[in-house]
């Protein structure tokens, strides 16, 4: 259901980055949350979405940290989806 939900606002331009009132996204909080999101997690990185900590974009290092947290804290496959190089993005096409 919940799915459904998140895909339907995606669906209706909802900002797959929006960030709460402490500067985390939605990505970041789904990555702090126990329990098996895997699903949300890659329809949130197939939409774009990125790791905000503080309002800002982590990359390089900070990525890192983050991800090794969220897989020590029992999501290993969320925090493996997350530190991939493409992050679940889909390709986009190009033409010449």
């Amino acid at each position: 259901q919940h799915h459904d939900l998140m895909s339907y606002l995606l669906l209706n331009g909802a900002d797959v980055n929006a960030l709460d009132s402490a500067g985390m996204s939605v990505l970041t909080l789904i990555g702090c949350r126990p329990g098996n999101l895997s699903r949300a997690v890659r329809l949130l990185l197939s939409w774009g979405a990125e790791l905000f900590m503080d309002g800002k974009g982590m990359a390089g290092q900070d990525r890192k940290l983050a991800c090794a947290e969220i897989s020590e804290g029992g999501n290993a496959a969320i925090a493996n989806l997350m530190s991939s190089e493409l992050g679940g993005r889909r390709c986009e096409v190009i033409s010449a």
